[in-house]
């Protein structure tokens, strides 16, 4: 048993002289602190949008006062039924583009339409009248003349569109 004791004592004494050792290593180690990045600065806000109070530019729609319906038959164009529509302007055949607007919700391209389609015919006299709707149906005839360039198709139908929108 005084074995046992002066063992239980040289354990404790190791444990302490060995927590002791530990904590002045620890002590005398520097300890390397993380360094400190500074925050970004603020970014200032966004400038509010200002949006105008009034629209300015053309007419951004046709005007479909007064618009006849005319159902598509077989072997009809648009601007066949532009050329009919609009008999009493020498160039009624070119205006093809104002239908095709007015009826966007069935016609997605200007060569591809089908009999028993119900088309909106707008007054053309009354869209050519306004400044604003006119320069609105000028932007179509020179987004159709754009079209067709694009396909390399109908030179003679692209020169047509733009003489038209021009004048």
């Amino acid at each position: 048993m005084k074995k046992m004791k002066k063992f239980r004592g040289i354990l404790t004494a190791f444990v302490f002289l060995s927590l002791g050792l530990s904590m002045i290593s620890c002590a005398s180690t520097p300890v390397e602190e993380a360094p400190v990045e500074e925050a970004p600065p603020p970014v200032a806000p966004p400038p509010p949008v200002v949006k105008p109070e009034t629209p300015t530019g053309p007419a951004l729609s046709l005007d479909i006062t007064g618009a006849k319906k005319y159902t598509v038959k077989q072997g009809d164009t648009l601007a066949k039924i532009a050329g009919e529509q609009y008999k009493d302007n020498t160039d009624g055949a070119f205006y093809f583009p104002i239908i095709m607007k007015a009826s966007e919700d069935l016609v997605k391209n200007p060569d591809f339409i089908l009999p028993r389609m119900v088309l909106t015919v707008p007054d053309l006299q009354r869209n050519l009248a306004s400044a604003d709707t006119k320069a609105y149906v000028n932007s179509l005839l020179i987004d159709a003349a754009k079209y067709y360039e694009a396909q390399k198709r109908y030179s003679g139908t692209t020169a047509g569109l733009r003489a038209i929108a021009a004048k």
